[in-house]
């Protein structure tokens, strides 16, 4: 996925290396769950009633295979998520890279 891809190179940028070792793998973990839920509060603020019904019914899929699959033809019916999505994780990695120069001083 593109956006998996950009956060990884974020990381990358942000001197978070997961293969250098155990610590960092922990870290990068953390990092994408946090843009993840990013991503999902993006979705959610953007959907409709009808669409929060059918979102918190998937929240009940027996895999996550199938709660992927529904929650993309979920996000393909909002006009613009995509770009929402990447202008919300762009935000986050400024804050986090502005952070990162405070602590490296």
């Amino acid at each position: 996925m593109i956006i998996k891809d950009r956060i990884k190179n974020m990381l990358t940028e942000l001197g978070i290396n997961p293969s250098d070792d155990t610590h960092a793998l922990e870290m990068s973990n953390q990092l994408m769950d946090h843009f993840n839920k990013i991503i999902i509060e993006t979705l959610i603020i953007r959907l409709n009633d009808e669409q929060l019904v059918r979102f918190k019914n998937y929240m009940d899929m027996d895999t996550d295979e199938e709660l992927d699959t529904h929650i993309t033809q979920l996000a393909s019916e909002i006009p613009g998520l995509q770009f929402k999505i990447e202008e919300a994780i762009q935000a986050e990695f400024e804050t986090l890279k502005a952070a990162k120069a405070i602590i490296d001083k």
